[in-house]
């Protein structure tokens, strides 16, 4: 799809581009935490135990919304249902926007889209 023929999702991502990504790179800095210092984020940022034998994959969240999706009756889930969100939010933008604007033009200020 192209932005000529999708006029009102082209200027919805062309305007949203912009902040959505600074939104969501703060949210993977704050979540940048888990690799660095988890034995911290754990207990102050989920309010999880912090388990030295999960490190690794405290450490590792790109499988985030496989991970609580499949395990969203278990109580451990809890804490991650926000990086799960941020995640799942992402992935999908960045889906959307490529499908409407195109993966061979750079983002266009929504006043450039007729």
């Amino acid at each position: 799809m192209s932005p000529t023929t999708s006029q009102p999702l082209a200027r919805f991502f062309a305007s949203a581009v912009q902040p959505f990504f600074l939104f969501t790179g703060a949210g993977t800095a704050l979540i940048g935490l888990y690799a660095f210092w988890p034995a911290w984020a754990m207990p102050n940022v989920t309010r999880l135990p912090y388990l030295q034998e999960y490190t690794i994959i405290i450490q590792h969240w790109g499988m985030m919304v496989w991970l609580v999706l499949s395990n969203a009756q278990q109580p451990f889930v809890s804490g991650f249902w926000l990086p799960c969100a941020l995640d799942a939010t992402l992935v999908l933008f960045t889906i959307g926007y490529f499908a409407v604007c195109g993966f061979d033009q750079p983002p266009q200020k929504s006043s450039e889209i007729s």
